[in-house]
C-alpha cells in the first residue's frame, strides 16, 4: 500500500475524544497524517502534496456555504467529512426541516462522508442527509493498551465514574440525580471532565461527600483505573469513546443506548433503558450488588480488541482507496489565495477524557 499524505481539518482541539482519536490514527501506517486548525471564517485555498483531504469541522463551523468554499478550494483532491458529532436530539437536528436541510447542502459537498456509529449511520441514511453510496462508517478508538493493561476492578463495583465534557449532551445530571437515590456509603462517583455546567451539576451534588468532581484527566488511563464502572447516560451520543476504552480496561460499561451507543450496547456494555433516574438507579445498585460475571467483561473487551482492529485497516483502506480514484487535476488559472494557517507538520494532541 502506497504512503498517502492526509490533511485533518479541525476547528475544535479542546481535549477529548476527537483529540484522543486522531492521535491514535497518526499511527495507522502506512499514512502520514497532518492537522491543521481553521478557526471560524478561515478559508483553505491550497494544499502542498496531499492525497486526501479529511474533515472533522464541527456543525458550527462547517455550515452550507463553508462546505461549499472547502469543496471549492480543492476540487481535485477527494474529500471526506467525519461526523462525531451529529445524532438524534443534537441542536443542529432538533432544528427541524431547516435544520434538515442545511445539513444535506454540506454533506453533499463531500466525496465521503464517515459515521462513527452503525446507528448513526442508519440515521443519517434514513433522514436522506447523505446518499447510500457515499457513506462509510469507521468507529473511533485510541490506543486502548494502556487501558487493557490496568489491574482488574472491583466487583461488585464501588467506584462509578462519568468521564467526558460537562455537557447536557453527556448526561451527568442524570447520573447524579440517580447516583444520590443509592444510601450506600461506600460507593462513589467520580466527575472527571470539564465544561459549562460544572457550576449546575456541582450544586446539584451539594451535600453529598460520595459524589467527586475531577477536572478534565491528563492522563485518560490513570482516571479509568480509580473506576470499577462507567456510565454512559447519554441524550444523543455519535459513538462514546469513553465506553469503548471502559470495556477495553474490564470495567463495567453502562449506556444509555443513545444513537452510538447502541453499538457499545451490542458489543458488551449493559443497556439502560430510558433516562430517568429510577432507571439508572437500579442499574448502579445491580453493579454495586452482583458481581459482574467473567464471561460479560471477557467478552467486551474482546470486542474492544476488534474495533480497534477495525479503526485501523478500514481508515488505511479508505484514505488509500479514494487517493487511488481520486481524478487528475485539471490546469487552472491561478487565483489570490485567502488567508490560510499553514499546517503542522506532525500531529501533537494532548490526551484527556471526552
Amino acid at each position: 500500500m502506497k504512503t498517502r499524505r492526509i490533511l485533518h481539518l479541525l476547528d475544535d482541539v479542546m481535549p477529548g475524544a476527537l483529540t484522543r482519536t486522531l492521535a491514535h490514527l497518526e499511527t495507522v501506517a502506512p499514512h502520514v497524517h497532518e492537522v491543521q486548525t481553521l478557526a471560524f471564517g478561515d478559508r483553505l485555498s491550497a494544499t502542498s502534496g496531499h492525497d486526501v483531504i479529511v474533515s472533522h469541522l464541527s456543525a458550527e463551523w462547517l455550515t452550507p456555504r463553508a462546505a461549499a468554499e472547502l469543496r471549492a478550494a480543492v476540487p481535485h483532491l477527494p474529500l471526506v467529512h467525519v461526523e462525531h458529532a451529529l445524532a438524534p436530539g443534537h441542536p443542529a437536528v432538533s432544528r427541524g426541516p431547516h435544520g434538515i436541510e442545511a445539513l444535506r447542502e454540506v454533506y453533499k459537498r463531500f466525496d465521503r462522508v464517515i459515521a462513527c456509529s452503525e446507528a448513526q449511520a442508519a440515521w443519517l441514511l434514513a433522514e436522506r442527509l447523505v446518499p447510500d453510496g457515499r457513506i462509510g462508517v469507521i468507529p473511533p478508538a485510541s490506543d486502548l493498551s494502556g487501558f487493557a493493561a490496568l489491574p482488574p476492578a472491583v466487583r461488585p463495583a464501588r467506584r462509578f465514574g462519568v468521564l467526558g465534557r460537562l455537557t447536557r449532551q453527556k448526561g451527568v445530571d442524570i447520573a447524579i440525580a440517580a447516583f444520590r437515590k443509592l444510601e450506600n456509603p461506600g460507593l462513589t462517583l467520580d466527575i472527571i471532565g470539564a465544561g459549562p455546567m460544572r457550576d449546575a451539576l456541582v450544586e446539584q451534588a451539594a451535600g453529598d461527600p460520595r459524589i467527586r468532581f475531577h477536572g478534565h484527566a491528563v492522563d485518560p488511563v490513570q482516571a479509568m483505573r480509580g473506576l470499577d464502572a462507567v456510565l454512559a447516560p447519554s441524550r444523543w451520543e455519535a459513538y462514546g469513546l469513553s465506553t469503548l476504552e471502559a470495556r477495553a480496561a474490564g470495567r463495567i460499561a453502562i449506556a444509555s443506548g443513545a444513537g452510538g451507543l447502541r453499538d457499545q450496547v451490542c458489543a458488551g456494555a449493559r443497556h439502560v433503558p430510558g433516562l430517568t433516574a429510577r432507571a439508572w438507579t437500579a442499574a448502579i445498585s445491580r453493579a454495586a450488588t452482583e458481581p459482574a460475571p467473567e464471561f460479560e467483561i471477557a467478552r467486551a473487551r474482546v470486542e474492544a480488541d476488534r474495533a480497534m482492529d477495525r479503526f485501523e485497516t478500514r481508515w488505511a483502506l479508505t484514505l488509500d482507496s479514494l487517493a487511488r480514484h481520486a481524478p487528475a487535476p485539471a490546469k487552472r488559472a491561478a487565483r489570490p489565495a485567502p488567508r490560510l494557517r499553514p499546517a503542522r507538520p506532525t500531529l501533537t494532541l494532548v490526551a484527556a477524557l471526552g
